[in-house]
């Protein structure tokens, strides 16, 4: 996974039309952010747009292959190759990006806004997690911490103790010192 910054500074120029899109270096590779959303990756000098079920069969039918971050051997992702020849022309380029875009909001709205509001800033906004706590019975007991209990030693040996003898290996082997 490498992409050169030659490749990068095209794209980025070429997607300056949507608006804000930021770069991210990310596991070999660049990611792509529209206003905060996760819609592309760069990889080997390859562009791939964010698809679900509503865009990824246009990108089927230009011929293009899934995203697969380990080789050709290795499970595909929701990110499919754009066509060269979207990326040098300015109107189907920018169709296809606001299509990628919005496959990757659709996809937020599915799992529940989880990254937070976004605020005009551009940032992102962490909402706090409610911790959920198991409802504790009327009469029940505290719990007892899983664990060593307090003040016993851990033994250096696993299993029973043996009294701190080993058993003979037929003098095959010795353990300790010399006699």
């Amino acid at each position: 996974m490498a992409v050169s910054e030659g490749f990068l500074e095209y794209v980025m120029e070429r997607l300056e039309r949507l608006g804000t899109v930021t770069a991210r270096k990310m596991f070999g590779g660049v990611g792509l952010y529209f206003e905060g959303t996760f819609f592309a990756l760069i990889d080997d000098d390859v562009l791939y747009f964010k698809v679900d079920e509503q865009n990824e069969l246009e990108y089927r039918r230009a011929g293009m292959e899934p995203f697969r971050p380990f080789g050709a051997d290795s499970y595909s992702m929701k990110y499919y190759a754009l066509p060269e020849n979207v990326l040098d022309d300015d109107g189907e380029l920018h169709s296809w990006a606001q299509g990628a875009i919005a496959a990757a909001k659709r996809k937020g709205r599915r799992r529940g806004s989880t990254g937070g509001d976004r605020k005009s800033t551009g940032k992102a906004v962490r909402q706090p997690t409610a911790l959920t706590t198991r409802k504790k019975e009327p009469n029940e007991k505290p719990r007892k911490p899983k664990g060593r209990p307090e003040g016993k030693p851990q033994s250096k040996q696993r299993g029973k103790p043996t009294g701190g003898r080993r058993k003979s290996s037929g003098g095959k082997h010795r353990t300790g010192a010399a006699e």
